[in-house]
């Protein structure tokens, strides 16, 4: 029997207040003066029916392993995803808070604001699931002549 592939997707805005400590650099010692862009994390969720997986992208710098499995264990109690089927990544921007709390940086995100942000990739996530629809997918390879 031929299983059908549901995807969803969704974004949410991770950008913390103006004040935030930032990371990055060890000669950093600001903290955030104002906001040019917003952060953003991002999911991707995909169910066949037996296997389910999620992906994550955040606008962030880094993470420890006990804040991933954190909000991993919050996906797996919000969907149907099982915690070794999530993927937590993110893009490595120095213009983000310190979420590697203090690793490269002079100051430190509350555990207040670690909390919401935990919540809020979580939420990502929830939402994608929410938002699953049939799809499909693909793959084509193509030539252009001259290159490569």
């Amino acid at each position: 029997m031929k299983m059908q592939l549901r995807a969803g997707t969704a974004k949410v805005n991770i950008t913390p207040p103006v004040g935030t400590p930032l990371s990055g650099y060890t000669a950093r010692g600001d903290v955030s003066q104002g906001i040019h862009d917003e952060l953003q994390a991002k999911a991707l969720v995909l169910d066949d029916g037996e296997e389910k997986l999620a992906i994550i992208t955040t606008d962030l710098l880094g993470f420890h392993g006990d804040f991933v499995d954190k909000i991993r264990g919050l996906i797996e109690e919000q969907t149907d995803i099982d915690k070794d089927n999530i993927l937590i990544s993110a893009t490595h921007t120095h213009s983000a808070p310190d979420t590697l709390c203090g690793l490269y940086s002079q100051g430190r995100s509350s555990d207040s604001w670690m909390d919401v942000l935990a919540q809020k990739i979580a939420g990502c996530a929830y939402m994608a699931w929410r938002n699953r629809k049939k799809a499909q997918i693909g793959m084509s390879k193509g030539g252009v002549d001259g290159v490569g």
